[in-house]
């Protein structure tokens, strides 16, 4: 019964020390990368002018390294030519419209024959908080229907090997034309 108890304190123990980057071959990883609770836009009409769309992540606190940048890149939707308003990026700590402090972003960048949006944080994002980052198309695409953006995360750190968090899913609608009689 002893010998158990000091195995089980050895691995309590360790399990409490700090985490540490994965640095492998130059390249640094995260421990546990974030995780991807949701893309949302309350925009959701074809053409619609100036919208919003939220990605929410959750920066784990053990992740071993804090967030360095995001990129989302288009795999999916009929439209593909709508363009970003680059200088609008923000970021922030919690969620769509219940907003903390502000993360400043350093640069936000569109290549548009890839259709990948990147955004570099000018401060890497310490792990352990739920952050959201808001991207602003200069208009809605024209055409209705989901639209599809695979989600990568890069540690900071040199040569960062990013990690794919997953899809957030914008659906775009017709506005409808349909007049209730009530």
């Amino acid at each position: 019964m002893r010998r158990f108890s000091l195995l089980l304190a050895a691995c309590l123990s360790i399990a409490t020390l700090p985490s540490e980057a994965v640095v492998l071959r130059g390249r640094t990883y995260f421990d546990r990368p974030p995780r991807l609770i949701k893309m949302v836009t309350f925009f959701q009409n074809v053409n619609q002018y100036s919208p919003e769309y939220y990605v929410v992540l959750n920066l784990l606190p053990d992740s071993g390294e804090p967030l360095g940048s995001v990129t989302l890149q288009q795999t999916e939707g009929v439209d593909r030519f709508f363009l970003f308003r680059l200088d609008a990026t923000r970021a922030y700590v919690g969620e769509p419209r219940r907003f903390g402090a502000e993360i400043p972003v350093a640069e936000t960048t569109f290549d548009n024959s890839r259709r990948l949006l990147t955004v570099r944080f000018a401060q890497p994002v310490a792990p352990g908080q739920q952050i959201t980052i808001v991207v602003r198309p200069q208009v809605n695409p024209d055409t209705a229907g989901t639209y599809l953006w695979g989600i990568t995360a890069y540690p900071a750190g040199e040569q960062p090997s990013g990690q794919f968090l997953g899809f957030g899913r914008i659906n775009i609608y017709e506005p409808s034309n349909y007049r209730s009689s009530f």
